[in-house]
């Protein structure tokens, strides 16, 4: 008789536990005690990662490294069907694949993975033989890099002939409710990589069109029950629940807003578990329809944990949960064999499983253990065989396979071995008609190689934003150093009590750094461990590890309202709440810019620690608490027209809580019309004292008005726009009204405001500089509404050209304004501008220069006569095409005094004309003589870097002779003897020598005037006898 040959590791009745819900016939006490648990393949695989078995029989087993595994014909094939360029690091890797539903025609085999360039892909191959014998097509990518978390994902094809992918939420939450990505969400794809067009976004603007569902963390296995066609899904939660979900067209399933079962608007799972110690990961599997196990299991739900190491199932007409194998180890697939026996991969170690049921007879289980299974040759090993039984009680026969070729039929033999090597020992057991062969021990022989860890050392710790770097070096046993091609590294993230890939395995590496993520998920209950073996020229191996463990703090966030709602990455939470986590790891937090709290409305004003009311901060090194500023608010009335003008008397008056509409292509409310349309959002509202950003986003025209007068005025069609702006408001109660018009097509209508920071004083001596778009032509009308740019500038000497002057203003057609107050002494005073195009000077509100008009750059000015007093100074300013040139400045007129004896006085001014301004020099020093390259740099103190200039008067004594007066100068110069112009080059030009000769005699009066206009600055004068 032909026996059946099993790989059998545990008699299934023995280890199942009791049912979470308990029927019967399934309790420990009444299961049928014909399931067996054999092993497959116990040995060969790294890192496993999915299956499937193809039409014609064979098995394909991924591992995430990119190795495209085949179990055929009870072997699995030494040479990967194909090796796809995945990552290696965190989550990614290959991870999905699904044979085309016509595959014995076309032979195409499609594949899931994260690419070694850090982009999610979907290709296809043909798979007719067992080596593919062709290059990938592409059929979709993700644009946006895969992070280290929540790749996904489940590749499948539905009983609709489409294609379903599962992706993760790339380690930020809010990506799940985000259909503008495709993370966190299933793809629904025609076989092509094409969209279909019948999927429920197709036509939603902004929206992924191969999205089906979403609201998803982590959808990493799902299945189609072959009877219903109903996709099953496994949603790996974060710290509280584990959801089983069936996925329907278009829903939301809630993360990171809701997880588990809520009833809160979202598709609730048909089941949710809790997470029972540190952690859990769902793995969900099939839907059992085979005829192997007893008619009860028809139907049944299998799915297993990879953190908590079960198998369970779940009857899905009365929703009742038992166990199957409550230790069924790191569980990352499940699938029905074609012969109905369930299929099970685990990640670590590397194995596959077979459950399967026979009421015949009955193989044995089989156990093998060594009393060692390492030491210096000749090695003597006892092995032993104890546990191994036959459930019939059936005589049983051993052979035992030492790996070298020789046997033993002892029940428990021992072995000596001479030679050092690396040996694969199996126990055959027979009970006559079946053989089962036991899990593989492995026994090495000789001393194997001595591995160090260099760095990092014994107590290491790390924060998110660490790089860490190893190093590790090993010799063998006769000492001698191993090289670099003798090493595996692999460096592990443990999470309470599962383990995540971060780097490797790396061949060939025994040195090298990591990255510690600053997001993704904040679990305190972490730390990393770097593994590194070492493989001598026997294949004798040692492994060494190194553990680095977190440095913690905590924050918490608070609201100035108890029980306020926040978000963490998206999640809400209700305040105060205590998060603690890994320093430096970077979080998203938030609060409705509306909330209502025990009856009382309330709206955002600020965080104690400034910024927007969405933000990432960083968990700091000591404890801090991030509070929110609520302050109580009060409704809008919303006044309805139908027309866009806001005329006539409303069609519809209604209070209302927030601005925060997408109509898209609805009407707003019953009896308002879809299109043309407008509304009028008005309230009187309590504001503290600040600096408010206003931001709002619409599609077609807005305006906000603040007591009466339009502030910002975006009144004009638009597609979906977002505006923001800055004011300083001051406390009390003011009128505050947003007006909206609709044409045509998408209706969007969405306002809120903060408060930002206080209202600044100004500056000493600085001016305030207001900047405005404009449309229209020459001579504009100052505008009324909120500046686009509102800041300080220490003086007004601007050559813009053709550049735009800021961030956010035109090239052309801008307006501009200066203001400040300056204190004056009594006397006459010059006031100096050039411009191109318009400018307008006001002094105490009286014009004193007036060019309100285009014109190209041009010298304007105005002398006063002014008693000592405070005066307000207001420069207006406009261009409207080509260059832009806006340059002003103001002195007071006074006499020079005589120059000092065998030193210069040197005087400097700003000024924005290459003139000796008749005022106070803004900086005065004395120095032995003139030998200055400035370069680009400033010449004095307060002195700008360029358009300034320069006094520089001595009484000098020369013995008689003739002279050679030399002047280099960039730019302008001018020499005097005794007031005579002996040097006049008065011009703009590079480094420049001028000179002339002038007999000497005595003391003499020594003039130099310089300007500098721009780029180097350079000013000598010498003296050389002839």
């Amino acid at each position: 008789m032909k026996r059946a040959i099993f790989f059998i590791t545990t008699f299934l009745a023995s280890i199942v536990l009791a049912a979470s819900v308990v029927r019967p016939s399934r309790t420990v006490q009444s299961a049928p005690p014909n399931f067996y648990k054999s092993v497959i393949i116990g040995t060969g695989l790294n890192q496993p990662i999915t299956m499937e078995f193809a039409p014609d029989g064979r098995l394909f087993i991924l591992e995430r490294t990119g190795n495209v595994r085949i179990y055929k014909n009870g072997s699995l094939l030494s040479t990967p069907f194909v090796v796809l360029p995945a990552a290696t690091n965190g989550d990614r890797g290959l991870i999905g694949l699904a044979f085309d539903p016509d595959f014995n025609q076309n032979h195409y085999l499609y594949f899931y993975y994260a690419g070694s360039d850090n982009y999610n892909y979907l290709v296809r191959l043909d798979a007719s033989g067992d080596i593919a014998i062709d290059n990938p097509t592409v059929l979709y990518q993700t644009t946006t890099p895969s992070e280290r978390l929540h790749v996904g994902g489940t590749l499948a094809f539905g009983p609709d002939g489409m294609l379903y992918l599962a992706i993760g939420d790339n380690g930020y939450p809010p990506n799940a409710q985000d259909k503008t990505t495709p993370f966190g969400k299933i793809l629904r794809l025609n076989r092509d990589g094409t969209i279909p067009a019948d999927n429920p976004f197709y036509n939603e603007e902004g929206s992924q069109k191969a999205i089906f569902a979403y609201g998803l963390r982590n959808p990493w296995r799902f299945q189609f029950d072959t009877l219903t066609g109903e996709m099953i899904l496994g949603d790996v939660g974060e710290d509280t629940w584990e959801e089983i979900n069936i996925i329907e067209k278009g829903k939301n399933y809630g993360w990171p807003i809701a997880e588990g079962i809520c009833n809160c608007g979202f598709e609730d799972p048909i089941y949710a578990y809790p997470h029972q110690g540190p952690s859990s990961a769902v793995t969900a599997g099939p839907v059992y329809s085979g005829t192997m196990f007893p008619p009860e299991y028809s139907g049944d739900f299998f799915y297993g944990d990879y953190g908590q190491g079960f198998i369970k199932g779940i009857d899905l007409s009365t929703r009742e949960v038992y166990d199957f194998d409550a230790n069924a180890g790191t569980v990352v697939d499940l699938k029905q064999a074609q012969d109905g026996s369930l299929y099970v991969l685990t990640i670590f170690p590397g194995q596959l499983f077979r459950y399967s049921y026979s009421d015949g007879n009955q193989p044995p289980a089989v156990f093998a253990t060594a009393d060692t299974d390492n030491g210096p040759e000749p090695l003597t090993v006892t092995f032993n065989s104890g546990g191994t039984f036959d459930p019939e009680s059936d005589a049983l026969t051993y052979l035992w396979d030492f790996g070298d070729g020789t046997t033993s039929t002892l029940q428990n033999p021992s072995k000596t071995y001479t030679l050092r090597g690396d040996y694969i020992v199996v126990l055959t057991v027979s009970d006559g008609s079946t053989d089962v062969l036991s899990l593989p021990l492995t026994i090495q022989v000789g001393i194997t190689p001595t591995v160090t860890i260099a760095f990092p050392t014994e107590g290491t710790t790390y924060r998110a934003g660490d790089t860490i770097t190893y190093e590790a070096y090993a010799t063998d046993y006769q000492g001698n150093s191993l090289s670099n091609s003798a090493f595996i590294t692999e460096v592990y993230h443990h999470r309470g009590s599962h383990v995540h890939p971060h780097e490797g395995p790396l061949e060939g590496v025994s040195a090298g750094s990591f990255y510690i993520p600053t997001f993704g998920k904040a679990d305190p209950d972490q730390w990393y461990e770097i593994k590194i073996t070492a493989i001598d020229a026997d294949g004798l191996r040692s492994t060494v590890s190194r553990r680095i463990d977190p440095e913690l703090s905590s924050y918490t966030i608070a609201a100035t309202a108890q029980n306020a709602l926040a978000t963490i990455d998206g999640t809400p939470w209700l305040t105060p709440k205590e998060v603690l986590g890994l320093i430096g790891f970077e979080q998203e937090l938030s609060v409705p810019f509306i909330q209502v709290i025990d009856n009382t409305l309330y709206r955002f004003t600020q965080w104690s620690q400034g910024g927007t009311r969405t933000q990432t901060v960083a968990m700091p090194e000591a404890p801090i608490t991030f509070t929110a500023e609520l302050t109580p608010t009060s409704h809008y009335l919303a006044q309805y027209f139908d027309n866009m003008t806001l005329s006539g008397q409303p069609i519809l008056t209604q209070d209302e809580v927030d601005i925060n509409y997408l109509w898209k292509y609805g009407p707003p409310q019953e009896g308002v019309p879809q299109e043309n349309f407008s509304v009028r959002w008005s309230k009187l509202e309590q504001f503290s004292e600040g600096v408010y950003e206003f931001t709002l986003t619409t599609d077609d025209g807005m305006r906000v008005l603040l007591d009466g007068k339009i502030v910002y005025d975006a009144w004009y069609d638009q597609s979906p726009t977002e505006h923001s702006f800055s004011l300083p408001i001051s406390a009390g109660s003011h009128n505050l009204s947003v007006e909206y018009y609709e044409n045509q097509w998408e209706a969007r209508a969405q306002f809120e405001y903060q408060r930002v920071g206080d209202v600044p004083s100004l500056p000493q001596n600085q001016y305030r500089l207001e900047m405005w778009n404009y449309e229209g032509w020459s001579s504009p009308l100052m505008p009324t509404t909120q500046p686009v740019i509102n800041e300080f500038a220490d003086t007004i000497n601007n050559n813009w050209g053709q550049n735009v002057p800021r961030a956010g203003i035109n090239q052309d057609k801008f307006i501009a304004r200066w203001s400040k107050e300056i204190e004056l002494t009594a006397g006459t005073y010059k006031f100096e501008s050039l411009s191109d195009d318009g400018i307008r000077v006001y002094l105490n509100g009286d014009t004193i220069i007036d060019q309100w008009n285009d014109h190209g750059a041009k010298a304007y000015g105005a002398e006063l006569n002014l008693p000592e007093g405070t005066y307000s100074l207001i420069i207006e300013y406009y261009e409207n095409g080509w260059d832009a040139v806006a340059i002003f400045d103001y002195y007071k007129v006074i006499a020079s005094g005589p120059p000092p004896e065998g030193i210069y006085r040197a005087e400097y001014w700003n000024t924005p004309v290459a003139t000796i301004p008749a005022r106070t020099a803004d900086y005065i020093e004395e120095i032995p003589q003139i030998n200055f390259n400035w370069g680009q740099g400033r010449p004095a103190s307060g002195i700008g870097e360029d358009r300034f200039a320069v006094r520089l008067a001595s009484i000098q004594t020369f013995e008689p002779a003739n002279y050679l007066i030399k002047s280099t100068t960039d730019d302008g110069v001018r020499v005097f003897v005794d007031g005579e112009l002996v040097i006049d080059n008065w011009t703009d030009h590079g480094a420049t020598v001028d000179t002339v000769t002038r007999v000497l005699s005595g003391e003499h009066e020594i003039i130099m005037e310089y300007y500098e206009n721009g780029w180097d600055a350079v000013a000598k004068l010498e003296f050389t006898i002839q």
